[in-house]
């Protein structure tokens, strides 16, 4: 078996299941909807349609978690800490009244709201699953991880349109999590999550990703009653970087870089730069201090060799500076060039990492490496719609009659031991499959991270 395969087996099942469920992250940081909260053009509108669409998830989920909290598969993950009804709550007081619940377009039975009432038909349906607490755990692993670490730029940009201080809490109280550190807090919920017993059968973890890609399914559909998708926009795969991409000597340039003093370029102390390698390619990040400095929630990155850690999904520091690591394997050289295509799209590459040589390597899928190419020298070049539109929808053929979510297949609802879960009367698609121009992606804390 592969390195990778093998890494997939022994290092848990966090990186198991964020390894397998990146493309549909991606769908959901590079929603049109996220993308109005990046650029700071979210409406009045749109903000309080999806704080009531979270409001009404989270009471559901945490009314059905805290009467099974004590469940093999929810008592390890549970914390009281973490629930977001009461703020939600606050949040919408503040936006639209105390007396908000009343809004007819604000509640579940709305008419554009159709994607709420099949999450929230979802979570009742698990939580009357007698499954020792697994499809619930799925819902808790998704929704609580991303508010901590994606939610905290959320905040940021947020306050930004509101034209109040980053640390104000008012009104984006659904992001805050007093006294959690939140970036430590991922990383515990990640390491509990891999103590949990979900491999006491071979077809256990692929029914708990399978439902995962279901979940993620839903939450898309909500943010596409908010904002619908149109034709996809992403980057298929990636292609490597070219001499036109590089930095410039004398502006920054660093040539050939030692391991050991480009960790020394961390942002902390006397170091006020920020150097980060991906392949062996040194990049310059410290216009995001704020990302990768000190207090940033991407710092464990700042001054190291992030191959892979980000092809794995880790947040190990053992996984730094693994200067002899590629995949060898399709879908993780797929993982791994298309965060070569993000990162080339936001920063130059400024040097090298002296002794590797990993970057003469191929690790390209099979995509169209050209088209790839002039995608990511469009957004290099800072032309923020002009990239081309590639590729199609997500997920393969599904049987006469039968439809699933975005991303959800006759396959997964097999393994789920379910029956065409979410049939349309009309046998339509509950969405088309999109994603957002990398040259418009912002940065977002990981795990649940665009670059």
């Amino acid at each position: 078996m592969s390195r990778y395969g093998n890494l997939v087996k022994t290092e848990g099942h966090s990186k198991y299941f964020l390894t397998n469920t990146l493309a549909e992250h991606d769908d959901t940081m590079d929603h049109p909807f996220m993308k109005q909260i990046y650029d700071c053009s979210l409406s009045q509108e749109h903000l309080s349609r999806y704080l009531a669409g979270q409001y009404w998830m989270f009471a559901a989920l945490e009314a059905a978690v805290g009467p099974r909290k004590a469940e093999p598969l929810l008592a390890p993950v549970y914390d009281a800490a973490l629930e977001r009804a009461a703020s939600l709550d606050a949040d919408l007081r503040y936006h639209c009244g105390r007396n908000w619940q009343k809004s007819e377009a604000l509640r579940p039975e709305a008419a554009g709201s159709a994607q709420l009432r099949e999450m929230l038909a979802q979570l009742a349906a698990d939580a009357a699953a007698d499954d020792g607490g697994e499809r619930l755990m799925v819902h808790h692993f998704l929704q609580y991880n991303a508010v901590l670490s994606g939610g905290q730029y959320l905040k940021r940009m947020l306050n930004q349109k509101l034209e109040l201080p980053a640390s104000n809490k008012e009104g984006v109280s659904f992001f805050c999590f007093p006294g959690v550190p939140t970036a430590t807090r991922v990383r515990t919920y990640l390491e509990v999550l891999d103590t949990l017993p979900l491999d006491s059968e071979p077809e256990q973890r692929p029914r708990v990703l399978a439902h995962m890609k279901l979940v993620y399914a839903l939450a898309l559909g909500m943010l596409d009653e908010i904002v619908p998708r149109g034709e996809f926009h992403g980057l298929a795969g990636a292609a490597e970087w070219t001499e036109a991409e590089k930095g410039v000597e004398g502006s920054g340039w660093v040539g050939e870089m030692g391991l050991a003093e480009l960790n020394g370029n961390h942002g902390r102390g006397h170091s006020k730069r920020i150097l980060m390698a991906i392949r062996g390619r040194i990049l310059d990040v410290s216009k995001n201090h704020d990302a990768y400095g000190p207090k940033g929630n991407y710092s464990m990155f700042a001054g190291h060799d992030v191959t892979r850690c980000l092809t794995t999904m880790s947040l190990g520091a053992a996984d730094l500076d693994d200067l002899e690591f590629l995949p060898v394997e399709e879908p993780q050289k797929a993982a791994l060039a298309k965060w070569e295509a993000r990162l080339s799209a936001q920063y130059q590459v400024m040097g090298y990492v002296a002794g590797d040589e990993r970057r003469s390597a191929s690790i390209a899928p099979t995509v169209d490496v050209d088209l790839a190419a002039e995608m990511i020298k469009s957004s290099a070049a800072g032309s923020g719609s002009g990239a081309a539109a590639v590729g199609g929808g997500a997920g393969g053929e599904h049987a006469a009659g039968a439809t699933y979510p975005l991303g959800f297949t006759e396959e997964m609802a097999a393994a789920m031991g379910m029956e065409n879960p979410h049939k349309k009367k009309n046998g339509s698609d509950v969405a088309a499959s999109a994603a957002a121009n990398p040259a418009e992606a912002k940065e977002c804390p990981w795990p649940f991270m665009c670059v």
